[in-house]
């Protein structure tokens, strides 16, 4: 009862910690200016200002002690943050009773009125710094400045996952896995912050886990935390990444997965992974997908109602933000294989915001499709390995801003070819494992030339985890 007592007032250090510093800094100001005749006026509520700046600064101390104990925190920033924490609520109940008793240093009564001011410089000092120590175990270090960084110093994941698209020797950790996360999770995993005392920066702390033990079952991805946590609704508190950072793409959370479900290796090369088609797969959808950014749309639209969210993530459907510098998002039936009419319908709240939907793998009635029509603003569409088939053609032909439609592994053929012609956004296509002809190809680009169509230079198995059942996470 004493530890939750304990752990409740830390808790509020997020609230005290910022009267100190507007308190303190107000006192200061007013100290300054009564220098002036014209605002000597102010001085009178130099000390009153002073005292609950000195009552504020000793809270924030005593609950950034006990929220210090909770853990999470890079050690050393941690340290140097109490000390300097500390040292300020000291040097304010100094300076409080310094500025009552002058005397106490300055028997001239003449020489008290500066001296005074002057008393200020080193709390002002130590409560910037106390400050910015804090904001560094916030947000991590270098936080501050990071912003003045090169653009040229500013790692891109694209960059290294470009070099392996023909898979070859690439070891899948090193050279996409690590990548994702650094991009993706160093911000509160890393050696400058380790929320849930969890680190994902190095493979033998990725290993060892967290506070809540470890975050990878190999060869089990649905026990791993680490992906499980990727899966959850976005508005839950144990989602991951939290909902105001930038969250990972479903080809990024298939990587993972795919890592995890054949043992999480920090050491092997992708062509001696089982699933190598798939990886490679997956890892082209990565980079074409970083070069397509420019195709989202332009057109500003409204957030999308939180109750038409809540409804379709009930369902297990995963809804993911596309962008946090629009309202945009993406759907994914990957926990929900077999989506029902009433699901389709559950999607035309979202019409306006809805720009990527991914059906890949599901089984789903034709008939029910036709609700797709509605969606204007549709850019990407993943219907591989379904059970699509010419009966869509109509449908998917009607939508205006598809850019990229991937049908591989679908029993298409040269029908809906002919109807992708008139779909004149249409700039990527995927193709391979399906029934069309190489009559229809032509005529398609003929017609389309500026679109690239990837009729599949290589094979990908069929493997028996391509059925692998995704079970809806109770909380």
């Amino acid at each position: 009862m004493l530890d939750n007592f304990l752990n409740l007032i830390g808790r509020f250090h997020p609230l005290l910690v910022h009267l100190p510093i507007g308190i303190l800094l107000l006192a200061f100001l007013f100290d300054g200016f009564s220098q002036f005749r014209k605002y000597k006026k102010l001085s009178v509520a130099v000390q009153p200002a002073l005292f609950w700046g000195m009552v504020s600064a000793i809270a924030a101390a005593i609950s950034g002690f006990f929220i210090s104990q909770e853990g999470g925190y890079d050690e050393g920033i941690l340290s140097l943050h109490q000390y300097a924490g500390i040292t300020t609520a000291t040097l304010s109940v100094l300076l409080f009773f310094l500025r009552k008793n002058p005397w106490v240093l300055q028997t001239e009564r003449r020489k008290r009125k500066p001296l005074r001011f002057f008393l200020f410089i080193p709390v002002v000092i130590l409560l910037s710094i106390t400050g910015h120590l804090g904001g560094s175990l916030t947000h991590g270090e270098g936080f501050l400045t990071e912003f003045s960084t090169s653009s040229a110093n500013t790692i891109d994941p694209t960059v290294k996952i470009k070099a392996v698209a023909n898979v070859g020797d690439a070891i899948l950790y090193q050279d996409v896995i690590q990548p994702i996360l650094e991009a993706k999770c160093y911000g509160c995993h890393s050696s400058s912050k380790q929320k849930g005392e969890l680190r994902l920066d190095r493979a033998d702390l990725i290993a060892k886990g967290g506070k809540h033990g470890a975050v990878i079952e190999e060869n089990n991805s649905d026990s791993s935390s680490l992906y499980s946590r990727l899966m959850l609704p976005i508005e839950d508190k144990h989602h991951m990444p939290p909902e105001e950072k930038s969250q990972l793409s479903s080809v990024e959370i298939d990587l993972i997965r795919l890592w995890i479900d054949e043992g999480a290796s920090f050491e092997k090369k992708i062509n001696t992974f089982q699933q190598v088609g798939k990886i490679d797969q997956f890892i082209r959808l990565f980079v074409e997908g970083h070069q397509q950014e420019s195709w989202m749309p332009t057109d500003e639209v409204s957030a999308a109602k939180q109750k038409s969210l809540e409804d379709l993530r009930a369902e297990g459907i995963l809804v993911l933000p596309m962008s946090s510098s629009n309202n945009y998002v993406s759907v994914s039936f990957i926990n929900a294989r077999s989506p029902k009419k009433e699901h389709f319908e559950q999607l035309l709240p979202l019409k306006e915001q809805l720009v990527s939907l991914t059906l890949s793998y599901c089984n789903f009635s034709m008939k029910d499709f036709i609700t797709l029509k509605e969606f204007d603003h549709l850019t990407w569409l993943y219907l591989d390995h379904s059970n699509a088939n010419d009966s869509l053609a109509q449908d998917i032909g009607s939508l205006p801003k598809l850019k990229y439609l991937n049908l591989v592994g679908t029993p298409i053929t040269d029908q809906t070819l002919s109807r992708l012609g008139t779909m004149s956004n249409l700039r990527r296509a995927y193709l391979y494992q399906t029934n069309v002809t190489r009559n229809g190809i032509q005529n398609l680009i003929s017609l389309l030339p500026e679109v690239r169509l990837d009729t599949g230079s290589y094979q990908l198995p069929a493997l028996a985890t391509d059925t692998v059942t995704y079970r809806k996470k109770i909380m």
